[in-house]
């Protein structure tokens, strides 16, 4: 199945490339169905009271509940940014996590990615530090039935030792086509190494700057990536978190034809 992170197929000025869609989520939803998209990653800004959000009022919560049964196929995955510019080594309190599994719960949603970056970025002078507060939020993982998917820059083998030591079989990892590229030099090698821990894909591409680009433009050897995919039978879903341009569903367009294309190739 495809799907994309909010906000994709609504323009903004900035060229951020998250922003919430406040006035638009409820047309995105709908936006979605007309291209055929299976479901929306939903997502938690780095800041913001949330107020505009629906997984955080319980009035639009229930709106979104509604309308995504009526016009996806399925609520499937979850981004939560939050931690990206608040350290979740120095947020001892986990109410929230519990808080937002409960909602993610009630919309069905099994997958929560958890992007360890910036504030919260996993390197290897600390990757040990992380291992316990990752332990507390695999176990309440388990318990709602839900996988983490993270995403960290950690170089593959430090990443595998990661999880190996958190020893959940509900910490796995997102595997983003453009973050990676920057950290993995041979892409196909990379995922064929990481293949047991691999259950979500972000798709995204970035030139030698680490600028997000539009898709088959950048450095990302789309064929290579596929082919390993393929290789380790990958059978889950994508998701598009790259540009939305000035044209936001044309661009969407563009993005399905461009994945459709390898997804057809390789027989995924």
């Amino acid at each position: 199945m495809l799907g994309f992170v909010q906000g994709r197929l609504t323009y903004f000025k900035s060229d951020k490339l998250q922003i919430f869609p406040k006035n638009k989520w409820k047309e995105e939803i709908q936006a979605a169905s007309s291209l055929k998209i299976d479901f929306i990653e939903y997502f938690t800004e780095r800041e913001g009271d949330f107020k505009h959000n629906p997984f955080f009022d319980s009035k639009k919560f229930n709106f979104l509940k509604t309308q995504s049964k009526k016009y996806l196929k399925t609520n499937y995955s979850f981004c939560d940014d939050y931690y990206i510019n608040h350290s979740i080594l120095k947020n001892k309190d986990l109410s929230r996590i519990d808080n937002l599994f409960y909602k993610l719960n009630q919309a069905n949603i099994k997958i929560y990615v958890l992007p360890l970056l910036e504030k919260s970025n996993i390197k290897l002078s600390n990757y040990l530090k992380f291992v316990e507060v990752l332990k507390k939020i695999s176990n309440k993982a388990k318990k709602n039935k839900i996988y983490i998917a993270l995403e960290c820059n950690l170089e593959k083998r430090s990443l595998k030792k990661l999880i190996k030591l958190v020893c959940n079989d509900h910490l796995k990892i997102v595997y983003d086509t453009g973050n990676r590229c920057l950290i993995d030099t041979n892409q196909n090698n990379a995922i064929r190494y990481l293949a047991k821990y691999i259950i979500h894909i972000h798709i995204k591409d970035k030139n030698k700057k680490g600028d997000n680009v539009y898709l088959g433009t950048g450095i990302v050897n789309f064929a290579n990536v596929f082919c390993a995919l393929k290789k380790i039978n990958y059978k889950r879903n994508f998701v598009f978190e790259c540009l939305r341009g000035n044209h936001p569903i044309s661009t969407m367009k563009y993005n399905i034809n461009f994945i459709n294309f390898f997804i057809k190739e390789f027989k995924l």
